[in-house]
């Protein structure tokens, strides 16, 4: 009969200080530790900027989840437009608006949209999640797609995120 032993183990929801916590206490054992954290990330949700990302990063496990804005900006069935779902209305539209001008025509709203996680220090794969051949095929160019500083800035400017990592973020 199979021991059925667990071999690898993830998180999700863990706060920074918990990924940190069950990464130390099986090095001291001389165990693998966690090997993944899957977290919500993308424009619209950046609160694990504060303090997940940071822990995370640095165990090398952030595994984001929706980093497409699938609920709520999702590429409609027209590959060059976008649709908008409820909760963006106004930054879909301004960010494909911004894009178009900074760099003339710019890469399409759902790949600009999964290229930014991948393009963020400590994030080592986005959890894509898409449903047909055709939207895994609409996203593969995002994995080339590099995010300059320009469009960066811009995003940051469209999507505000905390003010940087804990605690400095709230504190000072």
């Amino acid at each position: 009969m199979a021991q059925r032993k667990v071999i690898y183990a993830g998180t999700s929801n863990f706060a920074g200080w918990r990924i940190a916590s069950a990464a130390e206490a099986a090095r001291r054992r001389n165990f693998l530790g966690p090997v993944s954290k899957q977290s919500a990330y993308n424009l619209m949700e950046r609160t694990v900027e504060l303090e997940v990302l940071p822990a995370a990063g640095f165990y090398g496990l952030l595994l984001p989840w929706s980093p497409a804005l699938q609920a709520v900006c999702s590429p409609a069935p027209d590959a060059n437009s976008t649709a908008v779902g409820t909760g963006a209305r106004a930054h879909c539209p301004a960010m494909a608006r911004e894009r178009t001008k900074s760099s003339g025509r710019g890469p399409r709203w759902a790949v600009l949209a999964l290229a930014w996680p991948l393009s963020r220090p400590g994030v080592t794969a986005p959890v894509i999640g898409r449903w047909t051949l055709g939207h895994l095929s609409g996203s593969l160019p995002a994995v080339e797609f590099e995010v300059a500083d320009e469009i960066s800035s811009q995003l940051d400017a469209l999507f505000r995120g905390p003010a940087g990592p804990a605690p400095e973020a709230y504190t000072w």
